[in-house]
């Protein structure tokens, strides 16, 4: 499988991002200032509505889920879709921190996957 991966994103990434939250199956109806501007936790619970539509087993809740457990469970899932990173102690961090750096990468890689991961 040839997925398609980005470490390093730019705003043109960000558009398509935005462009494919909006589109089926997720319709999220956001902008680029409401991506830019969204909490920590709202970063995370969309992470994990991508997840939950990729794994309908998978319910985490970014302000319920213990730390330590959000970051075993995204590494986890991350690593069976062969996502293509290391997961340092700062990758982490960034994680739980909401770091667009970390997290952005994460939604072009699912989003641009999303039919070959499903």
């Amino acid at each position: 499988m040839n997925l398609i991966q980005k470490k390093n994103i730019q705003s043109e990434d960000i558009k398509e991002i935005v462009l494919l939250l909006n589109e089926p199956p997720f319709k999220e109806n956001i902008t680029l200032v409401g991506l830019d501007e969204m909490s920590t936790f709202d970063l995370g619970d969309l992470v994990f509505k991508i997840f939950k539509y990729l794994d309908p087993d998978i319910n985490i809740n970014a302000r319920q889920t213990q730390p330590q457990d959000i970051i075993f469970q995204v590494t986890e899932f991350l690593k069976i879709l062969s996502y293509d990173v290391e997961f340092t102690p700062d990758w982490e961090n960034g994680l739980l921190n909401g770091d667009r750096k970390i997290i952005y990468p994460i939604y072009y890689f699912l989003l641009r996957n999303l039919t070959a991961l499903k």
